[in-house]
C-alpha cells in the first residue's frame, strides 16, 4: 500500500483536485493510498488538512479490495492535530509502526 503523511500548520490552502488526482492515480495503480494529515499547531488552521484526509479516506474506502490480501493489510488514513513535538513524534511513530506489523495473508 502507498503511503503519504503530510505534516503542515495547515495555513497554505490546496484545491481538493490535486489531492483527488493523486488518490485516484494510485488506484489505477493497483492500490489504494493511505493517506495521513498531520497538522502541529491550532487547530483552526487544520481544515484544510481534514479535507485532505476525509478524500483520501473516501476515495481509499471506495476502491475495489485485493481478494487476495486480508483486510487487516489495509491502514486506514487518517488526521490527527498535534500540539507539541511530543504528541507529533509519537503520532509520527504510531503511523510507522502500524505500517511495519506483519500482515498474515493466504496466496493460492
Amino acid at each position: 500500500t502507498p503511503v503519504i503523511i503530510f505534516l503542515s500548520d495547515g495555513k497554505c490552502p490546496i484545491e481538493n483536485q490535486p489531492v483527488q488526482d493523486l488518490c485516484r492515480a494510485a488506484v489505477r495503480l493497483g492500490k489504494a493510498l493511505s493517506f495521513h494529515s498531520m497538522s502541529f499547531g491550532q487547530n483552526r488552521y487544520s481544515t484544510t488538512l481534514r479535507t485532505m484526509f476525509q478524500i483520501a479516506l473516501e476515495i481509499q474506502n471506495n476502491a475495489p479490495r485485493d481478494a487476495l490480501a486480508p483486510a487487516a493489510v489495509t491502514v486506514p488514513s487518517s488526521y490527527t492535530n498535534t500540539l507539541d513535538t511530543v504528541q507529533l513524534a509519537e503520532t509520527f511513530l504510531g503511523i510507522a509502526e502500524s505500517l511495519t506489523k506483519p500482515r498474515g495473508s493466504l496466496i493460492h
